[in-house]
């Protein structure tokens, strides 16, 4: 919304594909696919990076990591966001 007040245009590259889970449906797809995605707080103002290990890779969990944080988002779901896991761009 920015980029159309400033300039009149949408951006050239889209946002993370971004799921709240405080919404059915939207819930179980971050639960169905949750080893493909970063999973955080929802109303967090931290980068992922800085949030003192809130946000978890769904892939590199354990299985009992993996089973806590499934049962907290099914509990609170409000409380969390699921983006997909995005590969960030490199140059030699």
């Amino acid at each position: 919304k920015i980029a159309r007040e400033l300039w009149g245009e949408e951006l050239l590259l889209p946002s993370v594909a971004t799921w709240w889970c405080g919404q059915e449906t939207e819930r179980a797809h971050v639960l169905a696919n949750i080893d493909r995605m970063v999973v955080g707080p929802a109303l967090s103002t931290r980068l992922a990076f800085e949030d003192d290990g809130q946000t978890k890779l769904g892939s590199a969990l354990s299985v009992g990591e993996r089973a806590e944080l499934v049962a907290r988002i099914e509990r609170d779901g409000e409380a969390f966001v699921g983006q997909e896991a995005v590969t960030l761009s490199t140059t030699p």
